[in-house]
């Protein structure tokens, strides 16, 4: 089986980082403005404040995603591992089938597995909620968000079902075996 181990796109974090930054800097911009003939110094106040508070979250957020050296996705013999996800590695034999999915240009590899429950069991009560919703919508249970990560999605989708093949051929050819 081939591995790869996936890891984030720099870019996509910058360009967050950046933006995030450039709110802030408008939110004390806002601040500092105290108000104008069309706004009070009170909701200036508010709305800078606001802007300050919600896209710096994002500031370490970004930082982060910079600086985590590890991989967002790891693909090998035993299985897949990612990372956002939170549920541990999920192994071949678990895996039934994977297909890739789009939504406002961001790329999912979605993959059906053989009890969607036991997945969802270790997931947080958030995600929980954030799955049913994705599954309303047509995707599965796991969900592999690609969109931000240096691999081509369908490169990845291609090795994920190789490798699902080669576990189901080598399974097979051990069927009713006893040794």
């Amino acid at each position: 089986m081939q591995s790869l181990s996936v890891q984030r796109s720099k870019r996509k974090y910058i360009l967050l980082l950046l933006g995030c930054l450039g709110f802030v800097i408008a939110g004390a911009f806002i601040i500092r403005s105290g108000g104008t003939h069309r706004h009070s110094a009170t909701s200036a106040l508010w709305i800078g404040w606001s802007t300050i508070v919600f896209f710096g979250a994002g500031i370490p957020i970004a930082l982060w995603q910079l600086f985590d050296g590890r991989p967002r996705l790891q693909i090998d013999g035993n299985g897949i591992l990612d990372r956002r996800l939170g549920v541990g590695p999920i192994p071949w034999s678990e895996i039934t089938g994977a297909y890739l999915k789009s939504a406002a240009g961001n790329a999912f590899i979605c993959l059906d597995v053989k009890d969607p429950e036991k997945w969802r069991q270790k997931m947080s009560k958030a995600q929980r909620m954030l799955v049913a919703g994705n599954v309303m919508l047509g995707y599965t249970a796991l969900v592999l968000n690609v969109s931000d990560v240096k691999e081509d999605p369908a490169a990845i989708l291609d090795l994920i079902l190789k490798n699902l093949t080669t576990w189901h051929d080598t399974r097979s050819q051990f069927a009713g075996w006893t040794g």
